[in-house]
């Protein structure tokens, strides 16, 4: 395949010739782009055999070629090329990644005039293409034989003078290169990083704004909530011969709801807590500790069948009441959802993973859509309604915010009508959070 530019040199001779021998196509149209915009007449080969065909049927000026391929590899064209007295005189540019440095040892014994880096620098292939073309390398010296080590293998090599200058000066400015483009890029990495950490601490700040904000603004609201509550309360206790039934029922739901509303305030305040609260480390009976919890919630359940099964669980390092808060929601989550199972089944466990625990709380309750399960951490979110199970969605938000600042994570997995496992990490506790 090949590309006839439509502009002439500016001599009026036609477009000099350029064969490109690489086996991906995405690389080669992009060389191919690159040169035929500078007027070249480019040609694509999709391997070293190829490559020779092509430069058989049509020697073009300058050969440019991938170093592995298919069928034949760079060196082996290069060696080849060198051979035929046809072609011998052809400049050979490799392009390589550079990854062993026995490449420039292969390249020399093969007859390479060059070597261009890939990912290549555009500015700079150009730069040798234009230099090579101006000034061709010289053929018909004697060679040098010479002995090289590397990595304690020595090698046998035997180039002109010339070529070991040129493919030397080319791998010593392909090296530049790359340190100026690496040294270019720790700068963006800088600037990126400092401009990174500005806007978290912006962030921080903002969340700290917020969560003082959340916390004032609850803490104003208890008072005219209590007072609702208990005025409430008391039109019912005095004048409750005075009310309809109605009435009664009105005075009722208001009541209920005030309630609610100072329950979800409780809960934004936990929340928001914790957020600021510092963290105590000590090592943590995650089993005794979920025991325990347990046995208090049971008896917000009196009367149900609560079948459940503890651990047992591993030690975790981390703050004492925080990880009791964890049990809390994640254990009267469990009992909640369960609430319409004749036979409620708990089952608490844990394994170990990598450098981390996993603790998991299982049941057979509601459940829920997994399409839904990133929503069931977030502040506010319920995935089923308040007539059905109560609740102000703060729980699992509490969890997760305890869970993360100790270093771990959460995550649920669930079926609708099938029960649920929420799932959190601790780190092992020999290692700080």
């Amino acid at each position: 395949m090949s590309e006839q530019v439509d502009a002439m040199r500016q001599d009026g001779s036609p477009p000099i010739p350029i064969l490109i021998v690489e086996d991906s196509m995405t690389q080669a149209e992009l060389l191919r782009r690159v040169l035929a915009r500078q007027g070249y007449r480019v040609t694509l080969a999709r391997d070293g055999a190829e490559g020779l065909a092509a430069a058989r049927k049509e020697p073009p000026r300058l050969i440019v070629s991938d170093i592995t391929m298919p069928v034949m590899d760079g060196f082996e064209m290069c060696r080849t090329i060198r051979q035929d007295a046809a072609l011998k005189d052809i400049p050979v540019i490799l392009l390589t990644m550079l990854a062993d440095a026995k490449d420039v040892i292969l390249g020399m014994n093969a007859g390479a005039d060059y070597y261009v880096t890939k990912p290549f620098n555009e500015a700079y292939l150009l730069s040798r293409v234009r230099a090579i073309l101006t000034d061709p390398p010289r053929r018909g010296e004697a060679g040098i034989d010479m002995e090289l080590t590397l990595d304690e293998e020595k090698h046998r090599v035997r180039v002109e003078p010339q070529r070991i200058m040129n493919l030397l000066v080319s791998t010593y400015e392909n090296a530049v290169l790359q340190n100026r483009e690496l040294v270019s890029s720790q700068e963006q990495l800088k600037k990126l990083t400092g401009y990174l950490e500005e806007k978290a601490q912006k962030l921080e700040e903002a969340n700290k704004d917020l969560e003082s904000f959340a916390y004032s603004v609850s803490h104003d609201l208890r008072a005219p909530l209590r007072a609702i509550d208990g005025f409430s309360g008391m039109v019912v206790k005095r004048y409750a011969d005075k009310l309809d039934d109605e009435g009664r029922r009105l005075l009722t739901v208001v009541r209920d709801n005030a309630q609610k509303m100072g329950q979800l305030i409780d809960d934004i305040l936990a929340f928001s807590r914790m957020g600021r609260q510092g963290i105590t480390l000590s090592e943590v009976n995650m089993d005794g500790l979920a025991r325990e919890v347990f046995e208090e919630l049971r008896l917000s359940a009196a009367g149900r069948e609560i079948k459940v099964e503890i651990g047992p669980l591993p030690v975790a390092r981390g703050d004492l009441a925080m990880l009791r808060q964890v049990w809390v929601n994640l254990l009267g989550n469990a009992i909640k959802f369960t609430g319409h199972q004749p036979a409620a089944a708990i089952k608490v466990g844990s394994y170990p993973r990598d450098r981390e625990n996993v603790f998991f709380v299982s049941d057979n309750g509601a459940g829920f859509d997994m399409q839904y399960a990133d929503k069931l951490f977030g502040v506010f979110q319920r995935l089923h309604g308040i007539e059905e199970f109560d609740g102000t969605g703060i729980g699992l938000a509490i969890v997760k915010r305890i869970v993360t600042r100790h270093g771990g994570r959460v995550w649920a997995e669930g079926k609708v009508g099938e029960g649920a496992s929420l799932f959190f990490t601790m780190p092992c506790a020999g290692d700080t959070p």
